[in-house]
C-alpha cells in the first residue's frame, strides 16, 4: 500500500513537472488537454470539503470561486467574490439568502405541490395549485412599488394593488385599490373600492366609495357611500356623499352634491352642490350646477339645465333650452324642447310644447300637442296635434284628435273631442264637446256645442247654443241661435235668435221658436202658455180690430197634412225622415183654416192680423198662430152683442107697440 502512494506521488510530480497536466483514474487515460485537473471513474466520486452553514460564512477572506458542500441547505456553494451562491443543479427545492430565513422553497413535503415564500423567517406568500395565498397577520394584500403602508397593521382585510395604492392608510379597513395612486392619501376610510390609476386618489376618512376608471373620486375626501364608474367620473368630488355616476365624466365638477344619480357620457358633468338628480343618458342635465330633484332620461335631455329644480325630462332633448324654470314636466323627444322661462308646464308626447319659451302653466298630452305654443298660459291640450298651432292663446282646453288645431290666439275655449273647434283661430269663450263640433269656426265667440258636428259649419256665429247631433248644423254666422235635439235648427246659416226644441225641428227665419218637427201630433202641458200682457209696456193702445166682418170671411175646412211635399219643401232627405211618424201624421184629419186665405182676408179689411206667421224668405213656408184668432172673435162676439142689444130693444118697442094696436082693436070692438 505504501508503494502504490509513493509511485502515486512520484507520477503526479512527474506528470505536474513535464506537461503542468494531472489524469486521476485507474485505467492510465491521459488528462485532456484544456483542464488541469481530469478525474475519471465509473464506480467512484470526488467529495468535495463538507460543513454547516455556519463553517462556510466563517471562512476567512474566501477565494473568488471556492467551492464548498453546505450540509445545512444540503448543497453546493461558491463564492462570486461578494456574496456566497448556492449552485443548483437540476431542479432545486429551495432558493435562499445567506442566513436562510428569507427563501422560496418548493414542496415542504413529499408531494404537496405547493411554492412557498418566507421573508426574514416567516412565511407569506403560498402557491397552491394556481392560487396564491398571502399569509399575514393583518390579512393585507400589498403588490406594487410602495403599495400599502410601511407599518404593520392589524388585521384590517385591506387589498392595495399598483404604485402608492393605500400608502397613507393606517386603520382604515376592507378596502380593495387597484392602480396607480388609488387611495394612496386614505387614512382611516374603510369599505372603499378603487380600481383605475388616481381613483379615490384623495380619499382620507370617506366610506363605503366605489370608483372605477381613471381620476374616478381623485378628489374625494370625506364623501362616502358614492359609486363613480367611468373616466374621470365624479373626479371633483369632496364631500358629496351617496352619488353614483356611470360614465365617462359623469358628475365631474360635483364637490358636495349629495344623493345624485348620473348614468351616460358627461351627465350632470357640471354639477356642484344639487342633489338629488338623476340623470340618465347622452350629455343629460350636462349643465346643472346647484339645481335639485330634477329626473332626465334621455340624450340631451334638460341639457341646458343649471339651477332649475324639480324638473322631470325624459326623452331626446326633452326641456333641452331650460335653465332655470321649475316644477317642469316634459315626457317625450323634443317635448318643452325650448322652454326657456316657462314655468309649471307639462308636456308629455313626442314634440309636446316643442316651441314653448315663456309660456307657463300649460298641460300638454299627445303627439304635437300645444306644439306651436310659445307664451299662451293656463292650457291644457290631450290628444294628437291638439292646440297645435296655438301661439299665445290663453285658458283653452282641448282633449282629442287635433281639437283646435289652428287656435292661435283664442283664449278661454273648451274642445272636447276628435277637431272639436279644429279652425277655431282667435275666438273666445266657446265650448264644444263631441267630434267635429264647432270645427270650422274661426272667430266666433260665446258658442257652445254638446255633440257629434254640433254647429259644424259655425265660422263667425257668435252666443249660440247647441246640443244634440247635427244640431245648428250648418249655422255659419247667425248668432243668439238655440238648438236641442237631434239635428234640430239642421238648415239655417245666417239665422238671428231663433229657437228648435225637438229632433228634425227645422228653423226658416231669424226670430222664431219651434217645438218638435212635422210629425209631432201633440204639444202641451198642465198650463196655459201666457204672453206677456201689461199696460204698463203698452203705447198707441186703439180698437181698430176687425171683427165680424173678417170672422165671416174665414173658411173653416179639414184637411190632411202631405208629408212628402213638407219634406220636399224642407229639403229634408229620405234617409232623415221618420216614415213611421209621418204615415201616422198623414192619416190624421185635422182642421182649420188656410194661411193665405186668412191673410187675404185681412188684406181685404186693411187689416194687419199677426195670426198670420208669414214667410220671411223662399225656404220659409206660411204659419197661423190660432190663438191671436180669439181677439177678432171677441170683437166679433162683441158686434155681435151690440147688434142683439139693439135688436132686443127694437123687439120690445114693437111688443109694446103691438100691445097697445091689440088693446085699440079691443076698444073697437
Amino acid at each position: 500500500m505504501t508503494k502504490t502512494v509513493v509511485l502515486f506521488l512520484a507520477m503526479l510530480f512527474v506528470t505536474s513537472l513535464t506537461i503542468a497536466q494531472v489524469a486521476i483514474n485507474g485505467d492510465g487515460t491521459e488528462a485532456a488537454a484544456s483542464s488541469m485537473l481530469h478525474v475519471q471513474s465509473t464506480d467512484k466520486g470526488m467529495l468535495i470539503p463538507r460543513m454547516t452553514t455556519p463553517q462556510r460564512i466563517a471562512i476567512s477572506s474566501p477565494a473568488t470561486g471556492l467551492l464548498v458542500f453546505d450540509i445545512n441547505t444540503i448543497g453546493f456553494w461558491f463564492f462570486d467574490g461578494t456574496d456566497w451562491v448556492n449552485l443548483s443543479t437540476g431542479s432545486p427545492a429551495i432558493i435562499q439568502d445567506a442566513d436562510g430565513n428569507t427563501k422560496i422553497q418548493v414542496e415542504e413535503s413529499t408531494n404537496e405541490d405547493k411554492i412557498r415564500f418566507d421573508m426574514a423567517g416567516t412565511e407569506y406568500f403560498v402557491m397552491d395549485k394556481g392560487n396564491l395565498q398571502v399569509n399575514n397577520n393583518g390579512k393585507n394584500i400589498y403588490m406594487g412599488e410602495s403599495a400599502g403602508p410601511s407599518a404593520v397593521q392589524g388585521t384590517n382585510y385591506n387589498n392595495f394593488i399598483g404604485y402608492l395604492s393605500g400608502s397613507a392608510n393606517t386603520s382604515g379597513f376592507d378596502n380593495t385599490a387597484v392602480g396607480a395612486n388609488t387611495l394612496t392619501a386614505n387614512t382611516t376610510g374603510s369599505s372603499n373600492t378603487s380600481l383605475g390609476r388616481a381613483a379615490l386618489k384623495s380619499n382620507t376618512t370617506g366610506n363605503s366609495n366605489t370608483a372605477t376608471g381613471l381620476n374616478a373620486l381623485t378628489l374625494n375626501t370625506t364623501g362616502s357611500s358614492n359609486v363613480a364608474y367611468g373616466y374621470y367620473s365624479l373626479k371633483s368630488n369632496l364631500t358629496g356623499s351617496f352619488n353614483t355616476a356611470l360614465g365617462r365624466g359623469t358628475l365631474l365638477a360635483n364637490t358636495s352634491g349629495t344623493h345624485n344619480t348620473a348614468v351616460g357620457f358627461t351627465s350632470l358633468a357640471s354639477n356642484t352642490t344639487g342633489g338629488y338628480n338623476t340623470a340618465m343618458g347622452y350629455q343629460t342635465l350636462t349643465l346643472n350646477t346647484t339645481g335639485a330633484n330634477n329626473t332626465a332620461v334621455g340624450r340631451d335631455a334638460a341639457a341646458q339645465n343649471s339651477t332649475a329644480v324639480s324638473n322631470v325630462a325624459i326623452g331626446v332633448s326633452a326641456l333641452y333650452n331650460n335653465t332655470t324654470k321649475s316644477h317642469l314636466v316634459a315626457i317625450g323627444d323634443s317635448a318643452l324642447y325650448h322652454n326657456t322661462t316657462g314655468i309649471e308646464n307639462t308636456a308629455i308626447g313626442s314634440k309636446a310644447l316643442l316651441f314653448n319659451t315663456t309660456g307657463s302653466i300649460n298641460t300638454s298630452i299627445g303627439y304635437e300637442s300645444l306644439y306651436s305654443n310659445t307664451t299662451g298660459n293656463w292650457n291644457t291640450a290631450n290628444g294628437f296635434q291638439s292646440l297645435y298651432s296655438n301661439t299665445d292663446g290663453y285658458q283653452n282646453t282641448a282633449n282629442g284628435f287635433r281639437s283646435l288645431y289652428y287656435n292661435t290666439t283664442g283664449n278661454s275655449n273648451t274642445a272636447n273631442g276628435n277637431r272639436s273647434l279644429y279652425s277655431n283661430t282667435d275666438g273666445y269663450q266657446n265650448t264644444a264637446n263631441g267630434t267635429s263640433s264647432l270645427l270650422q269656426n274661426t272667430t266666433g265667440y260665446l258658442n257652445s256645442a254638446y255633440g257629434y258636428s254640433s254647429l259644424r259649419a259655425n265660422t263667425t256665429g257668435t252666443e249660440n247654443t247647441a246640443m244634440g247631433t247635427n244640431s245648428l248644423y250648418n249655422n255659419t254666422d247667425g248668432y243668439n241661435n238655440t238648438a236641442l235635439g237631434y239635428q234640430a235648427f239642421y238648415n239655417g246659416s245666417s239665422f238671428v235668435n231663433s229657437t228648435a226644441l225637438g229632433a228634425y225641428t227645422n228653423i226658416s227665419a231669424s226670430n222664431q221658436a219651434r217645438i218638435g218637427h212635422s210629425s209631432v201630433t201633440s204639444i202641451g202641458g198642465y198650463a196655459n202658455w201666457t204672453n206677456v200682457s201689461d199696460g204698463r209696456f203698452k203705447t198707441d193702445v186703439k180698437e181698430n180690430v176687425a171683427g165680424l166682418d173678417f170672422i165671416m170671411k174665414l173658411r173653416p175646412v179639414t184637411y190632411r197634412l202631405d208629408m212628402d211635399a213638407i219634406a220636399g219643401f224642407t229639403k229634408t232627405p229620405d234617409s232623415l225622415r221618420l216614415k213611421n211618424s209621418e204615415q201616422l201624421k198623414a192619416a190624421e184629419i185635422q182642421i182649420g183654416f188656410i194661411a193665405q186665405e186668412v191673410e187675404a182676408a185681412a188684406n181685404s179689411l186693411n187689416f194687419d192680423f199677426h195670426g198670420v206667421d208669414k214667410p220671411k224668405n223662399d225656404n220659409s213656408h206660411y204659419g197661423l198662430r190660432y190663438a191671436e184668432f180669439v181677439v177678432p172673435l171677441v170683437k166679433a162676439v162683441q158686434e155681435l152683442s151690440s147688434k142683439n142689444a139693439e135688436l132686443e130693444e127694437e123687439n120690445l118697442l114693437l111688443k109694446k107697440m103691438n100691445t097697445e094696436i091689440i088693446q085699440r082693436l079691443e076698444k073697437l070692438e
